[in-house]
């Protein structure tokens, strides 16, 4: 459970801290080729951020899917009296 954590504490600081360089380059008035460096960091870093997330959650989903399927399916198993 504590990899979890430490991937989500990772990822989304760093994502937020690309972006913020992102906007601290673009007030220093960068050429081209800088600027589409910086953007294809922060688009790159963001993916890493998402799909870090996606993981997180696949696992969680993975080892708790007993519960999640039966909360699913409840309503359809459900004995209905009367």
């Amino acid at each position: 459970m504590q990899w979890k954590k430490l991937v989500l504490w990772t990822v989304w600081p760093l994502a937020a801290a690309t972006w913020v360089a992102l906007v601290v380059l673009y007030f220093s008035n960068p050429s081209t080729s800088v600027w589409t460096g910086a953007v294809v960091a922060a688009a790159v870093m963001t993916e890493v951020a998402f799909w870090g997330t996606a993981v997180v959650l696949g696992t969680n989903l993975w080892g708790s899917r007993r519960r999640v399927f039966e909360f699913i399916c409840s309503p359809f198993s459900a004995r209905q009296n009367g």
